[in-house]
Formats: structure tokens, sequence, C-alpha cells
């Protein structure tokens, strides 16, 4: 617990772009400024990547089963994004799970929709109620394009180019 603001020492060399939290998570996306630093391995500049931080326990963190239900303390990387070469556009924090938008980068046309976290209802889109510890893509139907995402206690939204709203 903390009574005053704190620096999020971690990101502090980072270009943060977007944050949000859920019930015990937090998530933030940085630009990848240089891209001769060995840190941000050999990715384009302008490359936006997720970084997720808090509680584990429904996999709402996105960064795989192997800290099991552990909580993470320190801003790290979802990899899954950059290893399949998206850059994370938008995203989402629910109360125990996470929705992010990848694209590829300098292509607005191609993008995906991705959660992850308690699955319970069916919130996050994927065709069952399971937990998921890393992010899974969403299927949406007729494959348009999201514009914007947002996530509550319960449920998820995806409001696409075409002007239609799904949950």
């Amino acid at each position: 617990s903390v009574a005053s603001p704190k620096l999020v020492a971690a990101l502090r060399n980072h270009h943060v772009t977007a944050v949000c939290c859920g019930a015990a998570h937090t998530a933030a996306t940085t630009v990848l400024l240089d891209s001769h630093s060995a840190s941000f391995f050999a990715f384009r500049a302008g490359k936006q990547v997720l970084y997720t931080w808090g509680s584990n326990r429904a996999g709402q963190l996105g960064v795989g089963e192997s800290i099991g239900a552990s909580a993470i303390h320190t801003p790290t990387h979802v990899r899954s994004f950059t290893q399949a070469g998206l850059t994370v556009a938008r995203f989402a924090c629910g109360m125990h799970h996470t929705l992010a938008v990848g694209e590829i980068p300098d292509d607005q046309h191609a993008s995906w929709l991705y959660s992850w976290g308690f699955g319970e209802d069916g919130r996050l889109g994927v065709g069952n109620a399971e937990t998921h510890f890393e992010p899974l893509q969403v299927p949406i139907p007729g494959g348009g394009r999201v514009v914007s995402v947002a996530a509550g206690e319960q449920h998820s939204l995806a409001l696409l180019h075409s002007n239609e709203v799904y949950s």
C-alpha cells in the first residue's frame, strides 16, 4: 500500500503511451525509440509494446503459466506480440482479464483482437470459459478492423471500423 504517488522506476527510460488498471493488475504500452539498444532487441523504432504487472492469479498478465498465480511487481514485457511482429495499438484491462489489439506496423488495416485471463462467462470471446495465461486471438465475425476495446468486470467490448460493436 502506498499513500502517495510513487514512480514506476522500471518504466523511467521508456516512452509510455497509455496505461490501464484491472482489479489487481496494470498494463502500459511503450514505444521503442532506440532500435540500437540491446534491451530493445531488433525491433523497429516506433513499435508499441505491452508491459503488465500485478497479480497473475487468473492469467491476466499474459506472460504465461510459468509464474503461476504469483504477483509480478515489475513491468514485464508481454512478448507474444513482438514475437509475432505486431505492435500493440490499443488495450484494456478488465477486472481479471486483458484485451489488446495487435497490428502489423505501418498497416492499420491488418489488426487482430487478443484476450487473456479469467474466461468465466465467455468474457474473453474465444469460445470457452477457461482461464488463459497467454494472449489468444478472438475471432471477429467478418474479420473487421478493431478501432477500440473496453473491458469491464465480467464482459468485453470491441468497436469495429464499420461502427459495429461486439460484446
